[in-house]
């Protein structure tokens, strides 16, 4: 659609990242999955429609009841103009937790502005609003976790919610109330005035006999089920001294320790994920607080809900930076490779250096320019057309860069993880540019490796030159012609000394040549 800023559904997902996908994700020793690229790559649009396409491969009966939900959700809205009634069975949530605007500001540059005498207190206040964000995000997360619109399938939870009951349901309670009080007078109205009600024919009709157990039988159900939940929260109540739990955390931090909102709501998140289908949670721009303990109390949510008997997967869209972490021993590439059990680098078709491509397929859907552009969906199918000729083609790191890595880089993970970030960046470069008679280069594989160890040991870096920012590396790549010029200049400045020696010499035998024959003959006798 034109004019669409969100995340699209339906773009083409390589085959390296869907088989990818679906391997983990079936993977029960696999629990936390990242999925890393500098931010506008395409990680949420591949996502999404990695999850899209997911629908089509559910059970039939699941797909079946799905269009006829969507059905009656659009009959719903045509007619009446109100939110779904029923809400699409699917096994993945998407939490999204945007940060527009940083009320934190950033550290570095608040140090620089403050002054030496309020370093302590600028460290104090820093740290309660970490703790504070880290606090609201939990909440975010929960919220958007719990607070779903059918509270009628979550009766057991404690949490203060607002129960919206429908028009259908209350009917249903009324024709059942109706059913119930008409039996009651029918067994029990032994006066004359009910004579005329228990003679009715309908009372002998076959159709309404059953129709009158079925209606008694569910009511009589739903009236036992939510006697019973019922009990279940007085009981509770009374053992807690405590109604119904708002969903809050003090982020005032001084007045008392700090609670762990996950921890509190445990039981919640527990129940929450024993009564759905959600199997997947996809986590989004949590990067973007730049507070790294919200990933470990994530990862320590996920290990207990798994522990709890549930199997829940964890996805993580963020950037490679998010871990580096200044004033720890352990650098931020092993820090990612520790905390996931797996990591998936999305290939960024697009950057800042060809945004212009981005300006013309937009203008296109208006019509303001021809439809020649070059379409990333094609670029993405090309790739996987030739991946097996990739891969019969012979292409090899050589050995001795895997040896010489291996005097610098030690953990174990971290190599694995390098190793496989090269796999997914080579299946989405064109052969062409590894094969040296197609105009390639032969040793692009090589150097594609020494981008992958340096995305992994600097992180900070590979960001800043991906999004076209001030780079280290692009500084010193475009210094080596600088030193080379410095370089040749010596040498020919020694050359040219030489040659000035030499010419000197040559200049001083030219002066002690004899020009006079007769002395010539003189000096030879």
């Amino acid at each position: 659609m034109s004019g669409n800023l969100n995340a699209k559904d339906n773009v083409y997902v390589p085959k390296v990242y869907s088989k990818k996908l679906d391997e983990l994700i079936e993977d029960k020793n696999t629990n936390n999955i990242a999925v890393t690229a500098p931010y506008d790559s395409g990680k949420t649009t591949m996502l999404k429609s990695y999850f899209k396409n997911k629908e089509n491969k559910y059970k039939w009966y699941v797909k079946k009841t799905n269009k006829f939900i969507d059905r009656i959700n659009r009959i719903k809205k045509y007619f009446f103009f109100q939110p779904n009634l029923l809400a699409n069975i699917k096994d993945y949530e998407f939490i999204n937790i945007p940060n527009f605007f940083n009320t934190i500001g950033d550290e570095e540059n608040q140090k620089a502005s403050s002054k030496d005498g309020e370093k302590e207190d600028f460290n104090t206040e820093n740290d309660r609003n970490k703790i504070n964000t880290e606090i609201e995000l939990e909440k975010s997360i929960i919220e958007q976790l719990l607070y779903k619109p059918n509270t009628n399938k979550y009766p057991d939870s404690n949490l203060s919610r607002l129960k919206v009951r429908s028009k259908s349901s209350i009917l249903y309670s009324f024709i059942y109330f109706i059913f119930v009080v008409s039996y009651l007078i029918r067994l029990f109205g032994k006066s004359s005035i009910f004579l005329w009600f228990n003679s009715l024919p309908i009372w002998n009709n076959y159709i309404f006999q059953l129709v009158s157990v079925a209606v008694i039988g569910i009511g009589t159900w739903k009236t036992f089920n939510s006697i019973i939940h019922t009990i279940s929260h007085i009981k509770v109540h009374a053992s807690t001294k405590m109604g119904p739990v708002e969903l809050s955390g003090d982020t005032d931090h001084d007045k008392g320790p700090v609670i762990d909102l996950f921890n509190y709501y445990g039981d919640e998140l527990q129940y929450y994920f024993h009564r759905n289908n959600i199997r997947v949670v996809v986590f989004e721009d949590l990067d973007r607080f730049n507070t790294p303990l919200i990933f470990q109390k994530l990862h320590e949510l996920n290990s207990n809900l798994n522990k709890s008997g549930n199997s829940i997967t964890f996805i993580y869209s963020l950037k490679d930076k998010v871990f580096s972490v200044k004033g720890t021993e352990t650098s931020a590439a092993a820090l990612k490779a520790k905390f996931f059990d797996a990591i998936i680098p999305v290939f960024p078709i697009h950057s800042y250096r060809d945004s212009s491509k981005t300006f013309i397929s937009e203008s296109e859907q208006y019509g303001f320019v021809n439809m020649n552009s070059e379409n990333k969906e094609n670029y993405f199918k090309e790739r996987d057309e030739e991946l097996e000729e990739k891969k019969a083609s012979g292409i090899k790191i050589n050995e001795k860069y895997l040896k010489g890595l291996g005097l610098y880089i030690f953990d174990t993970r971290e190599i694995k993880n390098i190793i496989s970030e090269t796999y997914f960046y080579f299946a989405e470069l064109p052969l062409k540019m590894f094969q040296e008679e197609k105009g390639g280069d032969s040793n692009a594989i090589n150097k594609l490796l020494a981008m992958m160890v340096y995305k992994n040991e600097f992180p900070d870096d590979f960001d800043n030159l991906a999004s076209g920012k001030e780079s280290k590396l692009e500084k010193f790549i475009n210094g080596i012609a600088d030193v080379k010029s410095v370089l040749i200049n010596k040498e020919v400045e020694k050359n040219n000394e030489k040659i000035n020696e030499l010419n000197s010499k040559i200049e001083e035998l030219k002066s002690k040549l004899v020009s006079d024959t007769d002395t010539l003959m003189a000096i030879r006798m």
